[in-house]
């Protein structure tokens, strides 16, 4: 949902499940990089408001520096966590 440019290269905002999600592909590339107030829309009727306010919530907290950037082995131990997640995913569909 927020953009995750060099800015947020090491923060838990870039990484945060509810701020990886798709949009339509005409949306994302012409209507003004991403068509924001109907992907806003969509993603509170998906997720819900509260679920909304925690992803801004962790937008601002990192604007502000409070959030510690991600170390190495955080990095790791996600990336370690997510190719499990595939691996099972890809049993399951088997």
């Amino acid at each position: 949902f927020y953009h995750a440019g060099t800015k947020y290269r090491t923060s838990r905002l870039r990484f945060n499940r509810l701020n990886l999600n798709g949009q339509c592909d005409h949306c994302n590339r012409y209507k003004g990089g991403g068509n924001a107030v109907a992907y806003m829309e969509g993603f509170i009727a998906r997720y819900g408001m509260e679920k909304f306010e925690e992803l801004k919530a962790a937008k601002l907290a990192a604007d502000r520096g409070e959030e510690k950037p991600l170390t190495k082995d955080e990095v790791r131990q996600m990336k370690k966590d997510y190719r499990a997640a595939i691996r099972e995913l890809k049993k399951q569909a088997a």
